[in-house]
Formats: C-alpha cells, structure tokens, sequence
C-alpha cells in the first residue's frame, strides 16, 4: 500500500539529523498503520474497553500539546558531537530555557495570555470567534447513487447562525459537520439537522463509522499580532482558520514554512518582534488580508434571511471562484480585487430588499482588506501598535453593534 510505501522512504539509515528525526516520523506513522488495520472490514476494536478511544484530528487540535505543568514538549538538539553520551541524556531531561517559543498549542492556547499586551497578541477569539461544531462520519448508503457534486456545505441551516456541511470523503464515509457559533446545539436540535441532511442525502445512513464528538473550531480572522520577543503564533493558535468553515491545517502549515523561511533566509538569531515581524507581514500579504474580508461579510451573512443567502448564489453574486477563496492554493490562487467586489455590487441591483445593507458590508469588508493590507513593513511598535487597534476594531465594532 501507499502509506507502506510512505513509511520505508522515511527511513534511510543515513548518519544525518534530518534522516533521524524522519526515522522517528516513520515510526509514527507505522503506529497509524496499524491502529487503523484494527478498523478494517467495520472492525471496533476498543468497543469493550475503557477510556475514549479514538480521538480525531479536530480535538487534538482544540486541545492542543502543553502538558499539564505547563510545559511545552520538544526536541533538544546538540549542534556538532557531544564528548559524552551522558550529557545527550542530561539535556533531554532538563527544562530549557528557549530562545524562541513557536506556539502551535491550538484554539485555547494556554500561552497567549502570558505574552505582554504592547505586542498585541489577543488573549482570546473573543464574542463570536468560536464555533461550537459536531463532527462524525457515517457509513454510506450503498444504494444511492452518488451526489454530484459530492460536497455540500449549508449556511445557517435550519435557520441556525452557523453551517453545517454533508461530504462524501475519499474513504467513502459521510462526513457530516454541524456548527454553530457562539452556541452549542440541544440533542433535539443536532438530531433534527441530521434528519434534514438525510432527506437531502440519500447517501448518509443512520450508522457511525465512529462516535461523534463536539469541538471547538476557530471562525475569526487572523490574530493581529503573531510574534513577540522571544516568541511566534502559527495555526490555530493564531487562528489562521477559515473564518466560514474553520477549516485551517493546510494555512497553518504554510505559515510555518513561511516562518523558518524567513528566519533562515533573514538570519535571524535574536528572535526579537522586530526581527520576526516579516513572518506576519508575509502571512497576512498572502492570506491574512483575505481572510479579514471574508471575516466582515461572514458576519452580515449569518444574520439576514436564508432566503436571501440563496438569492446570493443563484444570482451570481457569490461564484465558484469565491468559495475558491475557502482553499489556501498558492500554486492556483484565486484573490478578490476591487474589480470583483463592484461587479457584485452590479449583480446586488436587481434585488433592492439586499442591495442597501449588501453595498455597506461589501465596502466594509473591502476597508477590512485595505486596513489589513496597511500594515507596517518594516517593523516600529508604536506604529505597529497603531495599526492592530485599527485592525482590532474593524471586528470589535461589529461585535458591539456598530
């Protein structure tokens, strides 16, 4: 198989550092393996064992990796040869002052507090930056014919401020995801969505691949401040997850790459704000700005009439080409300019019940953009500080009703 396949290209006996980290990558993946040929032909391997199980993707995510002491785990590295092995050990087994702290520790990252306030990093996702979402995967109805397309996302299903979405994944399960922002759904209510989805998707079945969970998934834009001495945000954490649908693994990688390529292609071996503030300026040149758009008419969409948000998409106001910008593809990108939002604008004339409010968050979204995209490119806090109450505020006011 592929993923056997995966796991001997990471071993390759060669006496170099990033060989061995990969041999040590390898051997998690052999445990994936084989936890998952314990599922194979519908298997339910732990059905009479104690303990939760499986724990999928999501919650690892919303839990994040600090222990709970408080410490961070990491890989301690001895630059040239030790003179004794006894020493190798000795550092693993000490607590280690870092000189820079990549916080990847998830949506409640336990650490974001703890950062001085001048740097402006947000302690939280604040009033409505959190979507309260349900997640399983049912087995497919083999008898229904196959959707076209295979993928259908909801918003405001059932007239819920959030989305739901129903996908036949490359496993042939059902993915199905109810979410909803700010609140957490009653027994009745999820059951009530699930039946909804069936009527519409003759392929998802009333059988679980494996027990649903509820988790916590970011749905606000990027936090505006990244880095700090000694100190950088990556992945959810920073909340770098689409603000529509949460979805985020994909930016967050990216901005980790952008983050070591610019610490390498820099120099950088005093990891104050300044030295890492090109990191953020990169992040937000190539998905920050958007998402902070997409953030603003997000939030007016939530909270008109489901009527209206099917107008939206027969009409042409919303394409193809905008649900593009749910996807993070830099080889294929797909960026919303001026000429775009006129155009739309265009389109909203012939509906006068929406054109007055869908004018204003259009524009708003569009100075969301402009005030994103004026950051700082060279890096002055008291410039810097100016520009994220700027940015802050674009949101905050929304929240406060302004």
């Amino acid at each position: 198989p592929a993923c056997v396949g995966v796991l001997k290209s990471l071993i390759t006996n060669q006496e170099d550092l990033g060989q061995a980290l990969n041999a040590g990558l390898a051997t998690a993946v052999g445990a994936e393996i084989l936890e998952g040929l314990k599922y194979v032909e519908g298997g339910d391997p732990y059905a009479g064992e104690s303990g939760i199980g499986f724990v999928p993707d999501p919650i690892i995510r919303s839990l994040g990796v600090p222990l709970v002491t408080g410490d961070i785990p990491g890989v301690a590295v001895v630059l040239g040869k030790a003179g004794d092995p006894a020493d190798v050990v000795k550092v693993g087994d000490e607590i280690i002052p870092a000189d820079l702290v990549i916080d990847a520790s998830g949506l409640n990252s336990p650490f974001r507090v703890q950062i001085p306030t001048k740097f402006g990093v947000p302690a939280d996702s604040g009033k409505n930056g959190i979507m309260r979402g349900w997640r399983g995967f049912f087995v497919r109805n083999e008898e229904a014919p196959t959707p076209d397309p295979e993928s259908t996302l909801y918003i405001k299903h059932l007239d819920g401020v959030g989305i739901s979405w129903c996908n036949l994944n490359d496993r042939n399960e059902v993915d199905v995801l109810i979410g909803r922002i700010g609140e957490k759904l009653t027994e009745e209510e999820q059951a009530e969505c699930l039946e909804a989805l069936r009527k519409n998707h003759p392929i998802l079945t009333d059988k679980m691949v494996k027990e649903g969970k509820w988790v916590d998934i970011g749905v606000r834009c990027t936090a505006g401040g990244l880095v700090a001495d000694g100190y950088a945000l990556v992945g959810d954490s920073a909340f770098m997850t689409m603000p529509i649908m949460g979805s985020g693994i994909e930016a967050s990688m990216k901005a980790g790459k952008w983050l070591v390529e610019h610490i390498l292609e820099e120099g950088v071996k005093d990891f104050t704000a300044e030295n890492l503030w090109g990191y953020q300026v990169k992040y937000f040149d190539e998905l920050g700005a958007d998402y902070v758009f997409i953030d603003v008419v997000k939030r007016w969409a939530l909270n008109i009439d489901p009527k209206e948000i099917n107008w939206l998409f027969g009409c042409g106001a919303v394409t193809n080409d905008d649900m593009a910008l749910l996807s993070t593809d830099t080889e294929n990108p797909v960026k919303l300019g001026v000429g775009d939002i006129l155009k739309k604008v265009g389109i909203l004339l012939k509906n006068p019940r929406l054109i007055g409010q869908a004018i204003k968050w259009l524009l708003r979204g569009l100075r969301a953009k402009s005030v994103a995209n004026g950051m700082p490119e060279k890096y002055d806090i008291r410039k810097v500080q100016k520009w994220q109450k700027k940015y802050d505020d674009i949101i905050a006011k929304i929240e406060r009703g302004e």
